[in-house]
């Protein structure tokens, strides 16, 4: 699905295919054709690709017309669910005085190559003057064309699906003949989702062309970007969703929150899933994995039993249950807590969607000497790639009872020393050794956290499934790429130092070995 620019984390999802007016590799977009003085149009250059994309000049200036380089971005486009890459190059496109002008020529490098743009026409008219509200003789334009009346649709990115798999939903505005458009849904119509089980997603923002085609013209588009849900089928059947009013006008005009108009709803089939599910099946679609990732092997009596627990994998994590709950009550485990993490994003398919992953934590305390064998835990789901059902089987070592830690060594009490001047002289100089471990553990310390602080500066703009992205095409596996995507996010969410100081021993060692990998490529 779709996502944003990317200084910040978002997709963009395209549903409708719309006309292109260059060539395969780079192709440029003017928008609008027509604009008032003072006002400015946007030109957008786009290479499909990963090779260096750049602007050969940074402001072109001809025959009264000024455009200037003002920044760059990515996308990840999905048009009909096939996925692929592009690099963006905005520039602001100005004139000094009204009339037809031609766009003068922009040069840019793409993989070496030189691109020039094609001949592109545009007008600039009269500038706008501003009216009072206070004028008794004020007018306002209509805001809507009774040819082309603006219409707000409700999209999902699937329209087939099983009970129990996650759809996203987001309303789209489709306009002519707005200059600043104004979306709002009504606050005196509610709106809901039947038989569905609905959540609002705060991670992601929903973008797609500014100009697409619909019903056979050309129309201009916005996303409302305030409600992106995440839709779960509960029940088989047909459902139309998305019915609500909205309020829609030009910001510009003085009537713009007078006009209400109802959303067109959005057609979703949902079916049962097939027969044969296997016993225990609690509904999870998607492919997962289930692993132990934590367990005492042996305690002593009264001890605690600690044991981890993690099922990840593509899909919504709607299904998902305590793996040990089934035998909990017989041997006394207690779920201590659990912690759920579900992300949109690329997936192994190319495809965009779900990613989800449960930790569950757990403990017991034995009662009597012995050695405790946890039965094998039975794990399932529908997985859509495959179509049809997988089961999973967890294993558990043997946990061992003790009576009592042997921890003694000799019991005798110290003898007193004869030579209490040698002792002395000891004492000191383990003193000066101590004090000299923990002054070259600090500064190692201190220089380790510089250089994963520099890790994170090197990213500069880059977040989420682009950052994850970049870090494979550095060469660092899945699951490294993971650990520096979590570590980041978190720095984002907080701070660095709270977040550096949340790692393990471990991360920061895993972290502090793919700086120097990273830095050294840098």
């Amino acid at each position: 699905m779709i996502m944003k620019n990317f200084g910040n984390f978002s997709i963009f999802l395209f549903f409708i295919f719309y006309l292109p007016v260059f060539s395969t590799e780079v192709e440029f977009f003017l928008y609008p054709r027509e604009f008032s003085l003072g006002e400015h149009a946007k030109l957008v250059i786009k290479a499909y690709g990963d090779l260096n994309f750049k602007p050969i000049s940074n402001h072109v200036q001809q025959n009264g017309v000024s455009i200037k380089f003002i920044g760059s971005g990515a996308e990840t486009q999905i048009i009909n669910f096939k996925v692929s890459k592009s690099q963006i190059l905005n520039f602001r496109v100005e004139a000094n005085s009204e009339g037809n002008y031609s766009l003068p020529e922009v040069t840019v490098s793409y993989g070496g190559k030189i691109f020039k743009s094609p001949t592109m026409n545009f007008k600039v008219t009269k500038r706008i003057k501003s009216q009072s509200i206070f004028s008794p003789f004020f007018k306002e334009d209509p805001i809507t064309s009774q040819n082309n009346p603006p219409e707000v649709v409700f999209h999902t990115n699937k329209n087939s699906v099983y009970v129990g798999e996650p759809i996203v939903g987001y309303y789209v505005l489709y306009y002519n003949d707005f200059r600043r458009p104004y979306l709002e849904r009504d606050p005196n119509q509610s709106i809901t989702f039947p038989f569905f089980f609905t959540e609002t997603l705060r991670q992601i923002s929903v973008q797609i062309e500014p100009e697409v085609y619909r019903n056979g013209i050309i129309r201009n588009t916005l996303v409302y970007e305030k409600e992106i849900y995440s839709l779960t089928p509960i029940k088989s059947g047909s459902f139309s969703l998305g019915h609500t009013k909205f309020i829609v006008g030009d910001s510009l005009h003085f009537t713009a929150m007078q006009d209400i108009f109802e959303s067109t709803s959005n057609t979703v089939h949902v079916v049962e899933l097939p027969r044969g599910a296997p016993e225990g099946f609690s509904g999870a679609i998607g492919d997962y994995k289930i692993k132990l990732n934590k367990i005492s092997k042996a305690i002593p009596k009264n001890g605690t039993i600690y044991i981890n627990i993690t099922i990840e994998g593509e899909g919504g994590g709607d299904g998902l249950k305590d793996p040990l709950g089934g035998i909990s009550n017989q041997q006394g485990f207690k779920l201590v807590s659990s912690k759920k993490n579900k992300t949109f994003q690329k997936l192994s398919t190319g495809d965009y969607g779900f990613y989800t992953t449960i930790d569950y934590d757990y403990s017991l305390i034995p009662k009597q000497v012995d050695v405790i064998q946890i039965a094998d835990v039975d794990f399932s789901y529908f997985s859509k790639k495959q179509n049809k059902y997988v089961k999973q089987k967890l294993s558990f070592p043997k946990i061992t009872i003790l009576d009592e830690i042997k921890t003694k060594g000799k019991q005798n009490l110290p003898q007193k020393k004869k030579r209490s001047y040698f002792n002395t002289i000891s004492l000191y100089i383990s003193s000066i050794l101590i004090f000299f471990t923990i002054l070259t553990y600090a500064a190692v310390s201190y220089l380790n956290t510089t250089k994963r602080f520099e890790l994170i500066e090197s990213f500069g703009k880059k977040k989420g499934i682009f950052l994850k992205e970049y870090l494979l095409s550095k060469g660092l596996k899945e699951g490294e790429a993971e650990l520096l995507l979590g570590y980041h996010s978190k720095i984002i969410e907080t701070d660095f130092k709270t977040a550096d100081k949340a790692l393990s021993k471990i991360a920061k060692k895993i972290i502090l070995q793919l700086s120097k990998k990273l830095l050294i490529k840098e």
